[in-house]
């Protein structure tokens, strides 16, 4: 079984948990890493941390300003016109009237206090605080994900750490053979064939663990750069431990998308409410105080100050059955959210009970193993006897003693299989 072929298996789910294993996670860069401090370390190196925090900044930002609109509004006006005809007054005897000025000039600064807005800014910053937390749970599906990556890429070099293992004591056990055999040769019950099929098979093994080595590397490089901290080569990647595992598929989903379709059909109440205060009357406080001509008395053709206070109400009348419109449009939307909603738990709990079967599965093969592994080493231990006395041949004993070493790794991924099986168990339910 190639890294390759196990990595494939790998991309084929999506796999991922928070698993606590017991990390130092205070090291900067510790010579056993565990899954948690991998995790752990490549969020801290994602630019989505910051992103949450600027999504934070700019919500309490926006609702900083909706609630400056509870406070007096107050506005400078600044007006200069000239008109083609103004109002004429006919002259009486002993009474003149001046003409009117056709230029007209008017500076102002209005007042206006909102006294009742019909629930419109509480609508308003409540609709803010669900699109926010719609946004803060797409950023999370986005950590989701990168964990997903995190546990693949550290699996793999859990599985290349095993395969580069038995190769070397694939290579020892050859080189053991071979110094029999040119023994062997020296004394004249050997064949120098023999020998070098023992060399080549050796040259070959040591191909393999170098490939193993080079694979191990690029995929420490990729985990350096995804965690932001130098693994050393050296280091000692800590096997997580699953010996009971609970797997309930009957259990609650709690998903980042879980999460992100509730604030959807959460965002989507919050534009009911805020499309219902809009067709709330409003009630406010209004007031002008202005300098020009004309003021309120048009016949003084003077400047002069004049003001004016006054209570306004106003009431969308038409605003009713748009509402009503508007409202279903939303209502049709939260249905389909639910039905993917739906859809999407369905999908979860089906690939539940097929890791659940998979688990018990390669549980089963790893009780298995061993009684292989036993017989495919005495099968080999026999085959090199009997090459040793030259009764067969070195094709015989590489046959078997791969056989043997295939063994061994087969072992070791029916456990790192049944090991990726729980991890994405617990990763489909959310357990962060």
């Amino acid at each position: 079984m190639s890294a390759l072929f196990f990595v494939s298996m790998l991309a084929g789910h999506v796999v991922l948990g928070s698993v606590v294993l017991g990390s130092t996670f205070a090291e900067e860069n510790p010579l056993e890493l565990t899954l948690e401090f991998c995790q752990q370390s490549a969020e801290q190196n994602s630019k989505v941390l910051l992103q949450k925090q600027s999504l934070n900044e700019a919500n309490q930002a926006q609702l900083a300003s909706i609630n400056t609109r509870y406070f007096p509004q107050l506005e400078f006006q600044a007006q200069a016109s000239w008109q083609s005809e103004v109002t004429s007054l006919p002259s009486f005897p002993g009474l003149q009237v001046s003409p009117l000025s056709k230029d007209q000039y008017r500076f102002s600064i209005e007042f206006q206090q909102l006294i009742y807005d019909g629930s419109r800014l509480s609508a308003q910053k409540k609709l803010q605080s669900a699109t926010h937390e719609m946004e803060l749970k797409q950023a999370d599906m986005a950590l989701f994900q990168l964990k997903t990556q995190v546990l693949q890429i550290f699996l793999e070099i859990l599985f290349l750490e095993e395969q580069q293992n038995i190769l070397k004591t694939l290579k020892a056990d050859l080189i053991l053979q071979q110094k029999t055999l040119q023994a062997g040769l020296a004394s004249g019950i050997a064949l120098k064939n023999h020998v070098d099929m023992l060399d080549a098979e050796i040259l070959k093994t040591e191909q393999g663990i170098f490939e193993t080595w080079a694979n191990k590397m690029a995929a420490i490089k990729i985990l350096s750069e995804i965690t932001g901290k130098e693994i050393s080569p050296q280091a000692v990647f800590v096997i997580p431990e699953r010996k009971e595992p609970s797997l309930d598929t009957q259990a609650t989903l709690n998903r980042p998308e879980i999460q992100l379709f509730q604030a959807q059909l959460a965002q989507g109440e919050a534009q009911k409410n805020q499309i219902f205060s809009k067709a709330l009357p409003q009630l406010s406080l209004y007031a002008s105080l202005a300098y020009g001509r004309p003021g309120f008395d048009f016949l003084k053709s003077k400047f002069d100050f004049f003001g004016i206070v006054a209570v306004r109400l106003q009431v969308p009348l038409t605003e009713w059955w748009a509402m009503s419109q508007q409202k279903d449009a939303i209502s049709q939307r939260q249905k389909a959210i639910q039905a993917q909603k739906a859809d999407f738990e369905s999908i979860q709990h089906r690939e539940l009970i097929r890791l659940k079967e998979a688990q018990e599965k390669y549980e089963a093969l790893v009780s298995t193993d061993d009684a292989i592994i036993q017989k495919r080493k005495s099968i080999a231990q026999r085959t090199a006897q009997a090459l040793s006395n030259g009764i067969v041949t070195p094709n015989d004993y590489i046959s078997d003693i791969n056989a043997e070493k295939q063994a061994m790794l087969d072992q070791q991924r029916h456990k790192l299989l049944r090991l990726q099986a729980i991890l994405t168990f617990e990763h489909i339910l959310g357990g962060d």
